[in-house]
């Protein structure tokens, strides 16, 4: 039996004109999965220093931005002019040149529509590191980083 890959397409990630800041539930995975790549003493930190340095100049906006061992699940948005696949792109080779992290090629991104599926979001976030057995409650986790608080 022969079996063949579907061919990697590059998708617009460009908002429709009327959506003036969307909010965008991204994932970005390590290039080795499986294996603790994030969550270690001096590179988790400066990965968050890194989120926190965009958010504060605002380059994008976080709402929040964590950390997994192999991956990270961030919720931001972007001022209108900016387009999402340069900016992510940006980070991360910063973060490959100057912290070290192999990242894999693209990103996962979802447009959060509505703010149900945007809270939705957040929890699943949140609660990643309880249901991957790495904390009892979401509070506990360290490698977190919030710029704005969601009820």
């Amino acid at each position: 039996m022969h079996w063949c890959r579907p061919e990697r397409v590059n998708l617009d990630h460009s908002p429709p004109e009327w959506d003036e800041q969307p909010e965008w539930f991204i994932t970005i995975c390590c290039a080795s999965p499986g294996k603790n790549q994030l969550c270690l003493g001096k590179i988790g930190p400066r990965l968050l220093q890194a989120a926190a340095f965009y958010h504060e100049r605002r380059i994008w906006h976080t709402e929040l931005f964590l950390l997994m061992p192999d991956h990270l699940h961030a919720l931001i948005s972007l001022p209108s002019h900016s387009k999402l696949a340069d900016v992510i792109g940006r980070w991360k080779q910063w973060t490959t040149n100057r912290v070290g992290v192999l990242w894999q090629k693209n990103f996962f991104d979802h447009r959060l529509r509505s703010y149900p599926s945007a809270n939705a979001k957040f929890k699943y976030i949140e609660q990643n590191p309880v249901r991957a057995g790495l904390v009892k409650e979401a509070k506990d986790w360290p490698y977190v980083f919030r710029g704005s608080h969601r009820p």
